[in-house]
Protein backbone atom coordinates (compact mmCIF):
# COMPACT_ATOMS: atom_id res chain seq x y z
CA UNK A 1 0.00 0.00 0.00
CA UNK A 2 2.78 2.30 1.12
CA UNK A 3 3.94 2.88 -2.76
CA UNK A 4 0.65 3.53 -4.62
CA UNK A 5 -0.24 5.99 -1.69
CA UNK A 6 3.51 7.85 -2.25
CA UNK A 7 2.69 7.96 -6.12
CA UNK A 8 -0.69 9.68 -5.58
CA UNK A 9 0.81 12.32 -3.17
CA UNK A 10 3.68 12.87 -5.61
CA UNK A 11 1.57 12.99 -8.92
CA UNK A 12 -1.13 15.76 -6.95
CA UNK A 13 2.09 17.59 -6.06
CA UNK A 14 2.69 17.95 -9.82
CA UNK A 15 -0.72 18.22 -10.42
CA UNK A 16 -0.54 21.55 -8.04
CA UNK A 17 2.47 22.99 -9.80
CA UNK A 18 1.52 22.32 -13.41
CA UNK A 19 -2.10 24.11 -12.82
CA UNK A 20 -0.88 26.88 -10.45
CA UNK A 21 -0.76 30.48 -12.57
CA UNK A 22 2.22 32.12 -13.87
CA UNK A 23 3.52 34.46 -11.39
CA UNK A 24 4.60 36.72 -14.61
CA UNK A 25 1.07 36.66 -16.47
CA UNK A 26 2.36 39.35 -18.87
CA UNK A 27 4.84 36.95 -20.22
CA UNK A 28 3.87 34.49 -22.71
CA UNK A 29 3.90 30.68 -20.68
CA UNK A 30 4.80 27.38 -22.05
CA UNK A 31 1.96 25.22 -23.19
CA UNK A 32 0.29 22.74 -20.70
CA UNK A 33 1.67 19.31 -22.09
CA UNK A 34 5.26 21.58 -22.10
CA UNK A 35 5.25 21.88 -18.13
CA UNK A 36 4.10 18.95 -17.50
CA UNK A 37 6.38 17.11 -19.64
CA UNK A 38 9.32 19.23 -18.16
CA UNK A 39 7.87 18.26 -14.54
CA UNK A 40 8.68 14.66 -14.72
CA UNK A 41 12.23 15.25 -16.58
CA UNK A 42 12.86 17.58 -13.88
CA UNK A 43 11.90 15.01 -11.27
CA UNK A 44 13.61 12.27 -13.03
CA UNK A 45 16.85 13.99 -13.53
CA UNK A 46 17.16 15.60 -10.22
CA UNK A 47 15.29 13.29 -7.51
CA UNK A 48 13.05 15.89 -6.16
CA UNK A 49 9.49 17.91 -7.01
CA UNK A 50 10.74 21.38 -8.37
CA UNK A 51 7.91 23.16 -5.99
CA UNK A 52 9.92 26.71 -7.64
CA UNK A 53 9.22 25.94 -10.91
CA UNK A 54 6.77 28.83 -11.43
CA UNK A 55 8.18 30.90 -9.62
CA UNK A 56 11.65 30.73 -11.24
CA UNK A 57 9.94 31.87 -14.15
CA UNK A 58 10.85 28.24 -15.88
CA UNK A 59 7.22 27.90 -17.23
CA UNK A 60 7.86 30.71 -19.95
CA UNK A 61 8.48 30.59 -22.86
CA UNK A 62 12.55 30.78 -24.20
CA UNK A 63 13.36 29.64 -20.19
CA UNK A 64 15.03 26.46 -20.58
CA UNK A 65 15.38 24.66 -16.83
CA UNK A 66 18.79 23.45 -17.39
CA UNK A 67 19.73 27.23 -16.16
CA UNK A 68 18.96 26.72 -12.48
CA UNK A 69 20.27 24.91 -10.00
CA UNK A 70 18.30 22.08 -7.99
CA UNK A 71 17.72 22.04 -4.64
CA UNK A 72 19.38 18.57 -4.24
CA UNK A 73 22.34 19.60 -6.14
CA UNK A 74 22.72 22.66 -3.99
CA UNK A 75 22.56 20.40 -0.83
CA UNK A 76 25.26 17.88 -2.27
CA UNK A 77 27.60 19.69 -3.34
CA UNK A 78 27.34 22.15 -0.22
CA UNK A 79 28.00 19.25 1.78
CA UNK A 80 31.29 18.11 -0.09
CA UNK A 81 32.79 21.46 -0.02
CA UNK A 82 32.30 22.03 3.47
CA UNK A 83 33.72 18.86 4.48
CA UNK A 84 31.12 17.30 5.87
CA UNK A 85 30.90 14.08 3.81
CA UNK A 86 33.62 12.84 1.00
CA UNK A 87 37.16 11.80 1.31
CA UNK A 88 38.16 15.55 3.01
CA UNK A 89 35.57 14.47 5.62
CA UNK A 90 36.31 17.05 8.66
CA UNK A 91 36.60 16.41 11.96
CA UNK A 92 34.29 19.13 13.45
CA UNK A 93 31.25 20.71 11.92
CA UNK A 94 30.99 24.24 11.88
CA UNK A 95 27.50 24.88 10.63
CA UNK A 96 26.28 25.16 14.22
CA UNK A 97 28.24 28.55 14.64
CA UNK A 98 25.50 29.69 12.08
CA UNK A 99 22.45 27.96 13.02
CA UNK A 100 22.95 28.47 17.02
CA UNK A 101 22.03 32.04 17.52
CA UNK A 102 23.49 32.20 20.60
CA UNK A 103 26.92 31.05 19.45
CA UNK A 104 26.66 33.21 16.74
CA UNK A 105 26.18 36.36 18.74
CA UNK A 106 28.95 35.64 20.72
CA UNK A 107 31.06 35.28 17.65
CA UNK A 108 29.18 38.30 16.09
CA UNK A 109 30.37 40.17 19.15
CA UNK A 110 33.77 38.95 20.00
CA UNK A 111 35.06 39.88 16.56
CA UNK A 112 33.44 43.61 16.87
CA UNK A 113 31.08 43.34 14.67
CA UNK A 114 27.68 45.32 14.30
CA UNK A 115 24.95 42.87 15.74
CA UNK A 116 22.11 43.48 18.12
CA UNK A 117 22.32 42.85 21.47
CA UNK A 118 21.54 39.78 23.07
CA UNK A 119 20.52 40.51 26.90
CA UNK A 120 19.27 37.39 27.93
CA UNK A 121 19.59 33.78 27.75
CA UNK A 122 16.79 31.12 28.68
CA UNK A 123 18.64 28.03 29.45
CA UNK A 124 15.31 25.81 29.54
CA UNK A 125 14.42 26.64 32.86
CA UNK A 126 16.52 30.11 33.88
CA UNK A 127 16.84 33.27 32.15
CA UNK A 128 20.37 34.42 32.42
CA UNK A 129 21.75 37.68 31.47
CA UNK A 130 24.55 38.80 29.25
CA UNK A 131 27.06 41.36 29.71
CA UNK A 132 26.10 43.15 33.06
CA UNK A 133 22.65 43.38 31.87
CA UNK A 134 20.01 43.10 34.74
CA UNK A 135 15.99 42.07 35.32
CA UNK A 136 15.73 45.79 36.14
CA UNK A 137 16.55 47.31 32.64
CA UNK A 138 14.32 44.86 30.77
CA UNK A 139 11.68 47.56 29.32
CA UNK A 140 12.46 50.30 31.53
CA UNK A 141 12.66 52.68 28.83
CA UNK A 142 9.84 51.62 27.03
CA UNK A 143 12.15 48.98 24.76
CA UNK A 144 10.83 46.01 22.91
CA UNK A 145 12.76 42.72 22.66
CA UNK A 146 13.14 39.57 20.47
CA UNK A 147 12.37 35.69 21.85
CA UNK A 148 13.98 33.59 19.32
CA UNK A 149 14.78 30.06 20.03
CA UNK A 150 18.53 29.21 19.27
CA UNK A 151 18.06 26.82 16.31
CA UNK A 152 14.61 28.38 14.94
CA UNK A 153 14.69 29.06 10.99
CA UNK A 154 12.18 30.80 8.69
CA UNK A 155 10.96 33.18 10.98
CA UNK A 156 9.44 30.77 13.27
CA UNK A 157 9.71 30.19 17.02
CA UNK A 158 10.43 34.16 16.91
CA UNK A 159 8.48 36.17 19.37
CA UNK A 160 7.85 40.44 19.29
CA UNK A 161 8.12 40.49 22.85
CA UNK A 162 6.56 44.17 24.68
CA UNK A 163 6.69 43.50 28.57
CA UNK A 164 7.62 41.16 31.31
CA UNK A 165 4.05 39.83 31.34
CA UNK A 166 4.64 38.60 27.47
CA UNK A 167 8.03 37.08 28.18
CA UNK A 168 6.96 35.13 31.14
CA UNK A 169 4.57 33.50 28.87
CA UNK A 170 7.17 33.18 26.34
CA UNK A 171 9.59 31.60 28.96
CA UNK A 172 6.53 28.90 29.85
CA UNK A 173 5.51 28.61 26.23
CA UNK A 174 8.93 27.50 25.62
CA UNK A 175 10.07 25.86 28.62
CA UNK A 176 12.91 23.07 28.00
CA UNK A 177 13.74 25.10 25.06
CA UNK A 178 16.77 27.43 24.89
CA UNK A 179 16.37 30.90 23.30
CA UNK A 180 17.49 34.67 23.35
CA UNK A 181 16.24 37.95 24.12
CA UNK A 182 17.54 40.40 21.62
CA UNK A 183 17.11 44.09 21.60
CA UNK A 184 14.97 45.30 18.36
CA UNK A 185 16.82 46.89 16.00
CA UNK A 186 15.56 50.47 14.70
CA UNK A 187 15.82 50.25 10.88
CA UNK A 188 16.65 53.09 8.40
CA UNK A 189 13.68 55.36 7.54
CA UNK A 190 13.82 54.38 3.74
CA UNK A 191 13.55 51.01 4.61
CA UNK A 192 10.40 51.62 7.04
CA UNK A 193 8.89 53.24 4.14
CA UNK A 194 8.39 50.23 2.33
CA UNK A 195 7.31 48.34 5.17
CA UNK A 196 7.20 49.71 8.67
CA UNK A 197 5.97 46.30 10.00
CA UNK A 198 8.91 44.32 10.29
CA UNK A 199 12.61 44.88 9.99
CA UNK A 200 13.22 44.50 6.31
CA UNK A 201 16.46 42.76 5.89
CA UNK A 202 19.21 42.33 2.95
CA UNK A 203 19.78 38.54 2.46
CA UNK A 204 22.85 38.54 0.76
CA UNK A 205 24.93 35.08 -0.37
CA UNK A 206 28.56 35.11 -0.21
CA UNK A 207 30.83 32.12 -1.54
CA UNK A 208 34.61 31.69 0.08
CA UNK A 209 36.41 29.24 -2.77
CA UNK A 210 39.63 29.65 -0.79
CA UNK A 211 41.13 32.33 -2.23
CA UNK A 212 38.53 35.09 -2.06
CA UNK A 213 34.96 36.09 -1.13
CA UNK A 214 32.65 37.33 -3.56
CA UNK A 215 28.85 37.95 -3.74
CA UNK A 216 26.56 35.49 -4.97
CA UNK A 217 23.82 36.91 -5.24
CA UNK A 218 21.77 39.27 -2.60
CA UNK A 219 17.75 39.96 -2.52
CA UNK A 220 15.51 42.65 -0.29
CA UNK A 221 12.63 40.40 1.94
CA UNK A 222 10.25 42.22 2.54
CA UNK A 223 7.55 42.26 5.36
CA UNK A 224 3.82 42.59 4.79
CA UNK A 225 0.94 42.57 7.25
CA UNK A 226 0.28 39.25 6.49
CA UNK A 227 3.74 38.38 7.83
CA UNK A 228 3.19 40.67 10.70
CA UNK A 229 6.55 41.57 12.54
CA UNK A 230 9.21 38.86 10.03
CA UNK A 231 9.86 39.97 6.73
CA UNK A 232 9.95 36.00 5.78
CA UNK A 233 8.65 33.94 2.51
CA UNK A 234 7.08 31.17 4.97
CA UNK A 235 4.94 34.09 7.03
CA UNK A 236 3.41 35.81 4.01
CA UNK A 237 6.51 38.37 3.10
CA UNK A 238 8.30 38.75 -0.14
CA UNK A 239 11.26 39.93 -1.72
CA UNK A 240 12.96 41.22 -4.61
CA UNK A 241 16.26 40.95 -6.10
CA UNK A 242 19.35 43.30 -5.64
CA UNK A 243 21.75 44.26 -8.74
CA UNK A 244 25.03 44.28 -8.42
CA UNK A 245 24.73 48.20 -7.88
CA UNK A 246 22.74 47.93 -5.23
CA UNK A 247 18.96 48.69 -6.73
CA UNK A 248 16.41 46.72 -6.85
CA UNK A 249 14.90 44.76 -9.58
CA UNK A 250 12.06 45.68 -11.09
CA UNK A 251 9.27 42.85 -9.44
CA UNK A 252 8.59 41.83 -5.84
CA UNK A 253 7.09 38.27 -5.70
CA UNK A 254 5.99 35.46 -3.17
CA UNK A 255 3.62 38.16 -0.84
CA UNK A 256 1.06 36.15 0.31
CA UNK A 257 -2.49 36.93 -1.43
CA UNK A 258 -0.78 38.53 -4.44
CA UNK A 259 -0.67 35.00 -6.91
CA UNK A 260 2.23 37.25 -9.25
CA UNK A 261 4.97 39.32 -9.21
CA UNK A 262 4.18 43.12 -8.52
CA UNK A 263 5.90 46.04 -9.21
CA UNK A 264 4.73 47.72 -5.74
CA UNK A 265 4.63 46.92 -2.42
CA UNK A 266 0.96 45.48 -1.90
CA UNK A 267 0.75 47.18 1.48
CA UNK A 268 2.67 50.89 0.94
CA UNK A 269 2.68 50.99 -2.89
CA UNK A 270 6.09 51.43 -2.73
CA UNK A 271 7.64 51.46 -5.91
CA UNK A 272 10.82 48.92 -6.52
CA UNK A 273 12.64 49.44 -9.87
CA UNK A 274 15.61 51.19 -9.59
CA UNK A 275 15.32 52.30 -5.76
CA UNK A 276 19.03 52.11 -3.84
CA UNK A 277 19.66 50.63 -1.41
CA UNK A 278 21.03 52.53 1.67
CA UNK A 279 24.50 51.50 2.90
CA UNK A 280 24.59 48.82 0.39
CA UNK A 281 28.28 49.21 -0.52
CA UNK A 282 28.95 49.16 2.99
CA UNK A 283 26.84 45.74 3.54
CA UNK A 284 28.51 43.75 1.03
CA UNK A 285 31.99 44.95 2.66
CA UNK A 286 30.99 43.53 6.50
CA UNK A 287 29.33 40.70 4.41
CA UNK A 288 32.20 39.92 3.20
CA UNK A 289 34.50 40.50 6.71
CA UNK A 290 32.55 38.18 8.14
CA UNK A 291 32.74 35.37 6.44
CA UNK A 292 36.55 35.73 6.59
CA UNK A 293 36.72 34.70 9.90
CA UNK A 294 34.08 31.65 8.80
CA UNK A 295 36.19 30.48 6.92
CA UNK A 296 34.97 26.65 6.82
CA UNK A 297 31.58 27.80 5.59
CA UNK A 298 32.01 27.68 1.87
CA UNK A 299 28.32 29.74 1.18
CA UNK A 300 26.89 31.87 3.75
CA UNK A 301 22.91 33.82 3.55
CA UNK A 302 23.40 36.58 5.54
CA UNK A 303 20.57 38.58 6.76
CA UNK A 304 21.80 42.52 7.19
CA UNK A 305 19.12 45.13 8.88
CA UNK A 306 20.00 48.98 7.43
CA UNK A 307 19.87 51.09 10.16
CA UNK A 308 20.51 55.19 9.90
CA UNK A 309 24.28 54.20 11.24
CA UNK A 310 24.76 51.53 8.50
CA UNK A 311 24.09 47.82 8.44
CA UNK A 312 24.02 45.10 10.98
CA UNK A 313 23.94 41.50 10.70
CA UNK A 314 21.09 39.60 12.34
CA UNK A 315 21.82 36.43 11.60
CA UNK A 316 23.71 33.62 9.13
CA UNK A 317 22.33 30.78 7.53
CA UNK A 318 23.82 27.68 5.91
CA UNK A 319 20.94 27.10 4.61
CA UNK A 320 20.93 30.55 2.04
CA UNK A 321 17.78 30.26 0.18
CA UNK A 322 17.81 29.07 -3.33
CA UNK A 323 14.09 29.69 -3.92
CA UNK A 324 14.61 33.54 -3.35
CA UNK A 325 17.96 34.10 -5.10
CA UNK A 326 17.30 32.05 -8.90
CA UNK A 327 13.92 33.99 -8.84
CA UNK A 328 14.81 34.84 -12.69
CA UNK A 329 19.14 35.32 -11.67
CA UNK A 330 19.60 33.00 -14.06
CA UNK A 331 23.85 33.07 -13.21
CA UNK A 332 23.41 31.28 -10.06
CA UNK A 333 24.36 27.89 -11.23
CA UNK A 334 27.02 28.69 -13.43
CA UNK A 335 28.43 30.90 -10.07
CA UNK A 336 27.79 27.49 -8.40
CA UNK A 337 29.74 25.02 -10.89
CA UNK A 338 32.58 27.88 -10.57
CA UNK A 339 32.85 27.35 -6.57
CA UNK A 340 32.16 23.60 -6.85
CA UNK A 341 35.65 23.68 -9.84
CA UNK A 342 37.68 25.76 -7.29
CA UNK A 343 37.00 22.55 -4.34
CA UNK A 344 37.12 19.67 -6.80
CA UNK A 345 33.67 19.13 -6.62
CA UNK A 346 31.68 17.08 -9.41
CA UNK A 347 28.55 19.41 -9.30
CA UNK A 348 25.84 16.25 -9.74
CA UNK A 349 23.88 13.87 -7.36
Amino acid sequence: MGKPIKCIRVFKHLQRIINEPSFYPHLQRKSLLNRIAENIVWGIKYHEINDWYNYWGIDLKGVSGDKFLSENILEHTLMYINGEKGKNKKRYNYVMLLDDKFLFYAVMKGLHLPTPEVVAFYTGSELKYLNDFSQAQLFRGGETYFAKVIYGSQGKQVEKVNNREELEKFKEKWRGNKFIVQKTVCQHKEMSAINPLAINTIRMVTVYDGKNIKVLSAALRCGSKASGFVDNFSNGGGAVLIDRNGRLEKYGLHFKGVPTCTECHPDTGFRFAGYQVAYYDEAVALAKKAHAFLYASCAIGWDIAITDGGPTIIEGNYHWGLSIMQSKDYQIKNKWQELCDAYGVKMGI
